[in-house]
């Protein structure tokens, strides 16, 4: 080879630092990064791909180090972090939960384009864990010490990739922390890690704005509702009376404030409680847990997306609609694979 052949064409894309394997038999190009890899991998992983290699390639195609060369719609950001998962499994996507949310939002597009059904069903659990469907997780999710999938201002993104991935229950519990976002956040979208905008569809919005009203006044009626009655075996000391005096007044405060969290788990309600005889704590406390998981499973209807008959049912098995939303992605993805 002359010097001159040696030098990299101008147009020529660079090599990937990492994923560019010398014995590779492939080069897949995406943005201006190009990426030598097997494709006796790509092939047995992803049936798109081994259609795609076992077309019959043009004489004079564009080769790169005698390598054909794949050009590919996908960023270069977005074609690393899918071969890294790829040739390094999901271990690695796995180690830190926070900063992981751009690898699984790439594995979840490109899963589905390529009909990679593992990564798909290991995306479609990571999201359920995020937006589980049973309110002790939910309250999960605001201790310090669990670590989470992505930050706040990624909910727009995640509740795209439910509807990607054909997940109603996820779709409605993204939506929901997509409401806690701030009006310019929620109409405006997000810039994610990429520098690309992500923006959640104008029906989407449209139902947020109409869910705060919603929400705002579930709000107002659980305050309300939580902090009635009292258990019948409760001795009246002074004590658990002065306690519930408190919890009426705290909870008039936050009612005269529009609020659209009443999924949060409320620290101050709990400091109360702490303050009450056994059996009016646990009074109060399950009559909590049992109103919010009530808002948690109406997600759909204050979305919009149920009527109230079918929302009666859907509340007495938010779990097993969860396993069903997974069951339909995983038919849907190998229903797509057979074609």
């Amino acid at each position: 080879m002359s010097e001159a052949e040696a030098v990299t064409k101008p147009n020529e894309p660079k090599k990937h630092a990492d994923l560019w394997f010398d014995d590779g038999n492939i080069v897949l190009v995406a943005g201006d990064t190009a990426f030598r890899v097997y494709r006796g991998v790509l092939a047995k992983r992803s049936e798109m791909f081994h259609d795609l290699f076992s077309l019959p390639q043009p004489e004079g195609g564009e080769a790169m180090d005698g390598c054909s060369v794949l050009r590919l719609q996908e960023s270069a950001a977005d074609m690393e972090r899918f071969l890294t998962v790829l040739f390094d499994g999901c271990k690695m996507w796995k180690e830190d939960k926070y900063t992981s949310w751009p690898y699984t939002h790439t594995i979840i597009q490109m899963s589905n384009k390529y009909q990679i059904d593992d990564l798909r069903l290991e995306a479609i659990d990571r999201l359920k864990e995020r937006f589980p469907g049973d309110i002790d997780d939910w309250d999960k999710l605001y201790d310090r010490d669990t670590n989470i999938l992505g930050k706040m201002s990624d909910a727009v993104s995640m509740a795209n990739a439910a509807v990607l991935l054909e997940l109603p229950k996820i779709h409605h519990r993204a939506l929901y922390e997509c409401c806690q976002l701030s009006t310019e956040k929620l109409v405006l979208g997000v810039v994610n890690s990429d520098d690309v905008r992500e923006s959640l569809s104008a029906q989407d919005i449209s139902r947020c704005v109409e869910a705060r009203r919603t929400l705002a006044k579930v709000q107002r009626k659980f305050l309300s509702e939580r902090t009635s009655g009292t258990p019948s075996s409760h001795k009246d000391d002074g004590k658990c009376v002065s306690a519930r005096r408190k919890l009426v007044e705290a909870a008039k405060e936050v009612s005269d404030d529009i609020e659209y969290d009443p999924l949060v788990p409320d620290a101050d309600f709990e400091r109360i409680l702490e303050k009450m005889c056994t059996a009016c704590a646990k009074f109060y406390r399950r009559k909590d847990t049992k109103l919010r998981q009530e808002i948690l499973d109406g997600l759909p209807l204050i979305f919009g997306d149920e009527d109230p008959e079918s929302a009666k049912g859907s509340k007495k098995k938010a779990t097993s609609d969860d396993d069903s939303d997974s069951d339909s992605a995983a038919s849907t993805t190998s229903s797509g694979s057979s074609r």
